[in-house]
């Protein structure tokens, strides 16, 4: 992103003419907007020590209260964590299980080979 186009971006946010940006961390560095009302975050991606500063660019006007919103995956949940742990069990059970079988064998005793699922 150039430096003009940025500058453009900040003066444009800054008199109303766009309601908001989705940016990255290099369009705010050294732009002091203080009176952005809604900072949203997508994915929990970074440190809390990011997050923080993230959110700090909100409501930089201490009249002026903002919201912080995080997006977090589902995978990041306890609920989801629990699945996950619980289908990788599933998974290593069933895998022991399989090795445990004992190897098919004909009717005249010889060693047949194993079936496998299609």
């Amino acid at each position: 992103m150039s430096d003009e186009y940025r500058w453009d971006k900040t003066d444009d946010l800054r008199n109303a003419c766009i309601v908001g940006l989705c940016c990255t961390d290099s369009f705010g560095m050294g732009v002091d907007l203080r009176d952005i009302e809604v900072v949203v975050q997508w994915k929990a991606t970074c440190t809390m020590c990011t997050l923080w500063q993230r959110f700090g660019r909100g409501a930089r006007d201490f009249s002026l209260t903002a919201l912080a919103v995080l997006i977090v995956e589902p995978k990041h949940f306890d609920e989801e964590k629990k699945k996950a742990a619980d289908a990788k069990r599933k998974r290593a059970e069933k895998k022991k299980t399989m090795a445990q079988r004992q190897p098919l064998t004909s009717l005249n005793g010889t060693r047949t080979a194993k079936r496998r699922r299609v």
